[in-house]
């Protein structure tokens, strides 16, 4: 808004109608043939007018450089808030850089099956690191699922409560994390050792591997080295992944088709007892052994 347009706000309408008439009376009573004092106090009046007129365009000025300078706080407030902004973002990053290198943030770690150059059907399973973070105090469990494939854990429950639902797999108890398996196990010590006896004939490795780097995600971390059946079309493994960053849950399935080996395994993260988010996808090359990453 330019000077005129404020010119004729209210305020500044009544001040220079104030002078303006003023400055009327004025000059009419100047040129009356009046008494001479009567000529003084027109005088008066129109030097009235002028001090009215000019409070007036003075107040227009003061309003407009009040104006201009409120504007220009407005600005610098909308600049600083930007910068808070911006700050805000950058502290967040930030600690999300510094959790992520205390606790793992989303990296992860995975069994890759490699398999062996020299014999055939012969594979190694190395522990592989996915992510930008290092993960901590990592422990492993590998399961032999085949052995147990058969076995209903539910005949047990059956027997030291009285009743049973359904049937209760190997695997099924095992999809649980340590945690909640260690919590069952202090409410019935007892079924729990049956259920181990049975599920530990079964359990490859339980070993602690520590801190995982980045620096191992070319070759890997060898873990177990195994033969495929010469007996059986199919193979499968568990793997029980736990760090200080979370839990991961691997199933590895290994199936003859065509007469040829073939491979394919998921890697989850379990967010609760029935959701779960897949990190990785594995299967074999073509008709070899070799792996590739699907996702």
């Amino acid at each position: 808004m330019n000077f005129l347009e404020h010119l004729f706000n209210y305020v500044t309408v009544t001040l220079v109608a104030g002078g303006i008439l003023f400055l009327l009376f004025g000059f009419l009573a100047a040129i009356s043939k009046e008494k001479r004092i009567l000529k003084w106090i027109a005088l008066g009046s129109l030097l009235a007018g002028m001090i009215v007129l000019f409070a007036g365009v003075l107040s227009e000025y003061k309003g407009q450089q009040t104006s201009k300078r409120l504007q220009n706080k407005t600005e610098e407030v909308a600049e600083l808030s930007q910068d808070i902004a911006e700050l805000a973002k950058t502290n967040a990053n930030l600690n999300k850089e510094i959790a992520g290198a205390l606790t793992g943030g989303d990296s992860f770690c995975y069994l890759m099956p490699v398999p062996s150059f020299t014999e055939a059907n012969t594979l190694a399973f190395n522990l592989t690191h996915s992510g930008k973070y290092p993960m901590y105090d990592v422990h492993i469990e590998i399961w032999d699922d085949t052995i147990n494939e058969n076995v209903d854990l539910g005949a047990i429950f059956g027997k030291h409560f009285g009743y049973r639902q359904k049937k209760y797999t190997v695997e099924e108890y095992l999809s649980r994390s340590k945690e909640k398996r260690d919590e069952e196990s202090k409410k019935n010590a007892v079924m729990n050792k049956e259920i181990m006896e049975i599920i530990n004939r079964a359990k490859l490795i339980d070993k602690s591997i520590g801190t995982i780097t980045f620096d191992i995600n070319r070759q890997g971390v060898t873990t177990y080295i195994f033969n495929l059946p010469p007996d059986r079309d199919h193979q499968e493994f568990s793997a029980h992944i736990h760090a200080r960053n979370g839990y991961f849950r691997q199933k590895i399935n290994f199936k003859v088709v065509n007469g040829r080996w073939r491979m394919t395994s998921t890697l989850v993260k379990p967010i609760s007892e029935k959701e779960n988010i897949l990190l990785r996808e594995l299967r074999s090359v073509g008709d070899t052994l070799t792996v590739e990453i699907v996702k």
